[in-house]
């Protein structure tokens, strides 16, 4: 029997979205244990034979601040279309489920900003973002509009980008 690990550094995650509602549905699609069989076989580097395997993604070592690209564009019969449904995302997430080993207290990070595509295309479009201060004020920004906003207005959003930094 043998094991493969691969420990690679990364600071963010793209997520599929799938029939996801919600960021928690997809975070638990994204770190699902994949079976790989079939003609999806895994190439052994002990055996060098095609194996039955299973794979499945954990964070080994956390970013301070944790990038989520969620995947709003879909290549469907060679036309790229836009997902454009309302994806839930919260004010704090916790990933211990997620982190091995698993820790025993939560890891908490906060919502700092998120990045929002107004456009039906992936080649273009508009990016405007909402992003909250050292004070814990959220701010639109859209070009030159600037103005402070309420957390209700940020959560109403389809976020493209979420970015959330450890507590």
């Amino acid at each position: 029997h043998y094991k493969s690990e691969i420990f690679e550094v990364f600071y963010d995650l793209s997520l599929e979205l799938g029939k996801c509602d919600s960021l928690k549905k997809c975070f638990d699609l994204f770190f699902k244990t994949e079976e790989l069989k079939g003609s999806n076989k895994y190439k052994c580097s002990g055996c060098k034979k095609d194996v039955e395997a299973t794979k499945k993604y954990r964070i080994h070592k956390r970013p301070p601040v944790l990038t989520i690209h969620l995947k709003r564009f879909d290549n469907l019969f060679m036309r790229i279309n836009k997902i454009a449904r309302h994806i839930k995302f919260d004010e704090s997430i916790d990933i211990s489920s997620y982190v091995d080993p698993r820790p025993k207290e939560p890891v908490i990070y906060e919502l700092s900003s998120i990045v929002i595509h107004m456009g039906a295309f992936c080649s273009s479009g508009h990016y405007y973002s909402y992003v909250k201060n050292s004070n814990g004020i959220w701010h639109l920004m859209n070009d030159e509009d600037v103005r402070p906003t309420k957390i209700e207005n940020v959560f109403k959003q389809q976020a493209y980008l979420l970015t959330y930094t450890e507590k």
